[in-house]
């Protein structure tokens, strides 16, 4: 082998050696643009899920066996929250009317207290019925 193949076998590595590190680098530099956007669509979705306000008649929160353990809505009209025991049947409730006129809470068996007040008057009265009382 002369000297001229030596160094015409000798640039040709170099050029080789070129073409493979520029290859590199530009996969290196796809790869890292890649996760970039990656993370960015993943940032950007992730604020997504949570909107602002959430508008409904009624929510319920539902156990793993799918009784409901919590209702927020409407009974005859006027806004109450209720939670459910296990069995599904109501434990607490509390609700007002629309006008503040009327609060009540109340458990599974009977009302607990009862607030009502007259539109026309700025009293309130008050009702803590007795064992077995259940007034209106």
């Amino acid at each position: 082998m002369t000297v001229e193949q030596r160094l015409e076998a000798l640039e040709q590595n170099v050029r080789d050696g070129a073409r493979q590190a520029r290859r590199w680098r530009n996969i290196a530099f796809g790869s890292c643009a890649l996760l970039v956007g990656v993370c960015a669509l993943g940032a950007d979705q992730a604020t997504d899920h949570i909107p602002q306000i959430i508008r409904a008649r009624t929510f319920e929160v539902v156990g793993p066996n799918g009784v409901v353990m919590a209702r927020l809505g409407q009974a005859r009209g006027d806004g109450t929250l209720a939670l459910y025991g296990p069995d599904g049947r109501p434990d607490f409730q509390v609700g007002m009317t629309s006008t503040g006129t009327k609060i009540s809470l109340a458990n599974e068996s009977r009302r607990l207290f009862h607030v009502a007040t007259e539109e026309a008057s700025p009293w309130a009265g008050l009702t803590l019925p007795d064992r077995g009382d259940t007034p209106d």
